[in-house]
């Protein structure tokens, strides 16, 4: 909670923090520069993009990962490396089904020290964990229509999740999850080059376990402000009070 002072006077106790918590954010990715700089607004972990020029995303721009780009952090992302708890979730607009795409990723390419998120070539989204640790979705992010995507891990369980206009969906299957620490990718997996068909905006990297009505309330900001880097502010005062200025 915070406490606004307007016209000399303190309005207290009326103004709350809302949304996910942002102690729990460890990068955020709009992917609105221009330019060869990947930008975590966090500040924690840059790194280098070399996709096309920027086109219209779900909030502002977005970039277009369909011609052998990508963007690659320059450090590793120690917070979810390993069996930590972890949430990656991004915006995408798929515009083939024809190949598998790497929507993200982190880790090796042995054993279950990957984690990261594909389309295949039918569309279905899935996770590869390294070593044929997979897990494979019956539900594929609609053609050219924005789409939220991601990956949670609890510590047991591993869930692929979806949320569109058509609804919200989930796979969840218990995996090991210990991800070799490495550099973060976006546009591709980690260690293969199968690059994603499409747009991606608004990258999100929790150190935790995001809940259902977390994710839901990330689906529900992306027509409005951004729902990973910020809350939402919400004031509680009386509509019928008011301090006059003086």
């Amino acid at each position: 909670d915070w406490i606004i002072k307007t016209n000399g006077e303190w309005l207290e106790s009326w103004a709350q923090w809302g949304g996910i918590a942002s102690s729990s954010l460890i990068a955020y990715y709009e992917l609105d520069d221009a330019g060869a700089v990947l930008v975590d607004t966090m500040d924690n972990y840059n790194g280098t993009i070399n996709a096309t020029a920027l086109q219209p995303g779900i909030i502002g721009t977005s970039y277009n990962f369909s011609a052998d780009a990508l963007g690659v952090t320059t450090g590793n992302i120690t917070e979810i490396a390993g069996s930590n708890n972890k949430s990656i979730f991004a915006w995408i607009n798929i515009t083939d089904y024809g190949n598998w795409g790497g929507i993200f990723g982190m880790g090796g390419s042995t054993g279950d020290t990957s984690f990261n998120l594909f389309t295949t070539n039918l569309g279905n989204l899935t996770y590869i964990g390294g070593g044929g640790d997979t897990l494979y979705a019956q539900f594929k992010p609609t053609l050219n229509t924005w789409s939220l995507v991601g990956l949670t891990h609890d510590g047991t369980n591993t869930v692929i999740h979806l949320i569109n206009a058509t609804g919200e969906y989930s796979e969840s299957a218990v995996r090991t999850s210990n991800v070799t620490n490495t550099s973060f990718y976006i546009g591709r997996p980690s260690y293969s080059a199968e690059y994603f068909a499409g747009r991606i905006d608004e990258v999100g990297i929790w150190n935790k376990s995001l809940s259902a009505s977390e994710i839901t309330n990330l689906y529900n900001g992306g027509s409005g402000s951004r729902p990973f880097a910020q809350g939402t502010i919400t004031l509680n005062s009386p509509s019928d009070e008011y301090i006059s200025p003086t």
